[in-house]
């Protein structure tokens, strides 16, 4: 048996088909794109104005673009053509498995857009504002312990972490908690997750944190990002254990972690921080399936004072643009992650880290 992989790069931006292929496109035969439904609308977000991006106004030369693209999709079809042909000769096409993955498509104007992806939030549209939405790199696991994949966790931009369930491909994913800042706006998720077995062997914890470096004007937000450990109480069959667990968590389901000491030493890091351990009280009643306790736990990105019991966060402006734009790391279920604070000239590269623990 042999296994071949074939990877194209077309159709991408920018199109580049042979010539003779777009004279077999018929030009008379393409859609035009849908309008820019938000182009008058004064209610429209600031994000919405003419640019690369978003488009109040189709341009004249969108027939030329979109040619160039079905140009590219007819050779594409054509090259495929030949394996599948290149299959038939040698007598292998029926006993060959055959499977065609896709990335993404282009809107190539419709709406005003050129790029990919929704432009609004599906769950929190008044919370969109105009931004495109995005999946980050999902972290794929194995509950039942068969060595297969079965469930995978991934954040988007509007802070949703959802569950996917890899053992049923059209299944809907779960939306397992939205990312929020104190003042409840949506915190973005840019990085995969770490996965660890929970402390009772109930589910999971996936701990992920918020941020992004992504735009030239990320470099000066100065939103609070945070850490979660989030529960998931499903079992391996993927059925949750706790009869009670909310219809939607909260900041209040959660336990608050801090910083409590900074410049600590770790082999050859010296910029490092410890992370408190304060003990989560999980609730869990096994007789009853229930659990009255917390959801996971959150540390926000600031520095605090802790005083007895109290914890006050200290914002200044250099602490406040503190994010995650690094995966965190799990070593013998011990969490390890790096923050950046990045320079305020977008164009410089650098600016400040700490590693934490």
């Amino acid at each position: 048996p042999i296994m071949a992989l074939i990877s194209y790069v077309q159709p991408h931006d920018p199109s580049s088909p042979p010539a003779d292929y777009l004279e077999r496109i018929d030009v008379s035969r393409i859609p035009a794109p849908v309008q820019p439904e938000w182009a008058d609308d004064p209610r429209r977000p600031t994000a919405f104005r003419p640019s690369d991006g978003p488009r109040a106004t189709i341009p004249d030369d969108w027939q030329v673009r979109r040619q160039h693209y079905f140009a590219d999709l007819a050779h594409l079809d054509h090259q495929l053509g030949r394996v599948m042909e290149a299959l038939r000769e040698s007598g292998r096409i029926e006993n060959t498995y055959v499977f065609f993955l896709s990335d993404h498509g282009e809107l190539m104007f419709d709406h005003g857009l050129t790029g990919k992806g929704q432009w609004h939030d599906p769950l929190r549209e008044e919370d969109a504002n105009g931004r495109a939405n995005g999946l980050a790199q999902p972290t794929v696991v194995d509950l039942d312990g068969d060595q297969i994949a079965d469930t995978a966790y991934a954040g988007d931009l509007f802070g949703n972490l959802w569950r996917f369930d890899l053992t049923d491909l059209f299944s809907t994913p779960s939306l397992l908690y939205t990312a929020l800042d104190g003042s409840g706006l949506a915190q973005p998720i840019t990085t995969p997750p770490a996965v660890l077995r929970h402390p009772l062997g109930i589910g999971v914890i996936v701990i992920v944190g918020t941020g992004k470096l992504l735009e030239g004007s990320d470099v000066s937000d100065k939103q609070v990002q945070t850490v979660y450990g989030i529960w998931d109480d499903i079992d391996s069959q993927g059925v949750a254990f706790c009869s009670n667990r909310p219809d939607t968590l909260t900041r209040a389901d959660l336990l608050q972690q801090h910083f409590i000491v900074s410049d600590v030493r770790v082999g050859t890091v010296s910029n490092a921080r410890a992370v408190s351990n304060t003990a989560i009280d999980w609730g869990v009643d096994q007789d009853n399936l229930t659990c009255d306790g917390h959801w996971g736990w959150y540390l926000d990105l600031v520095p605090t004072i802790v005083s007895g019991d109290a914890v006050t966060p200290v914002i200044d402006s250099l602490a406040v643009k503190e994010r995650i734009i690094g995966a965190p790391e799990l070593h013998l279920n011990r969490l390890t992650f790096a923050t950046i604070t990045p320079s305020a000239d977008r164009c410089a590269g650098g600016g400040t880290s700490w590693v934490n623990m």
